[in-house]
């Protein structure tokens, strides 16, 4: 059965995705982010809002609709933004051999190579990986607050190859990609450091 979703569940659904509150409203004008409202006809209404004025808007009859469109929006604007990779299901390995910022600890346990100065986070003293509010993915060192050595990427799997790259060593990664068969994964401009 496919879940309906209304105003009232709306929100929780939009930050699953990694929208910020700040960045939209549910019920109520405001500017400089995207709306859903319901008009005093019963109609609903999403639109981005910008200076008092609608834009790209869209008037539905059923709430569930609009919501479907703002949450489809919002999903867009995120994988504009790079925050989603998009893989395609129909390929099991591709879904599970990728190297993501969830798998990147394990990957380099498996090689052998993970220690206490790496973490995913941030953390003093480390190298580290994580994705700003930005949506970028930020590869570093942290030492006394600082980012020293940063590298940002707009992709997940790039930003964890050079994570791995700096915690492992170049040839160690380039070596166990290649055993795995995922040599397709060794980026062309070479990010691996």
């Amino acid at each position: 059965m496919p879940v309906i979703i209304s105003a009232n569940s709306l929100a929780a659904y939009i930050e699953a995705i990694g929208v910020e509150g700040d960045e939209f409203s549910i019920g109520d004008y405001a500017d400089d982010r995207w709306c859903i409202l319901q008009r005093p006809d019963g109609t609903w209404t999403v639109f981005y809002r910008e200076r008092g004025g609608n834009f790209d808007e869209s008037t539905f009859d059923l709430e569930s609709d609009a919501c479907y469109a703002f949450l489809g929006r919002m999903t867009l604007l995120q994988i504009t933004r790079g925050c989603f990779q998009l893989v395609d299901e129909s390929n099991p390995e591709a879904v599970s051999d990728l190297v993501t910022l969830n798998s990147v600890e394990a990957l380099l346990r498996e090689m052998g190579s993970w220690h206490e100065a790496a973490c995913v986070g941030e953390a003093e003293y480390c190298y580290c990986i994580v994705r700003d509010d930005d949506c970028l993915w930020s590869v570093f060192y942290r030492e006394r607050g600082c980012r020293d050595r940063l590298r940002e990427f707009t992709d997940e799997q790039s930003a964890c190859l050079e994570f791995m790259g700096r915690i492992a060593g170049k040839a160690k990664v380039v070596e166990w990609l290649a055993g795995h068969g995922r040599t397709d994964l060794i980026p062309a401009d070479d990010p691996l450091v």
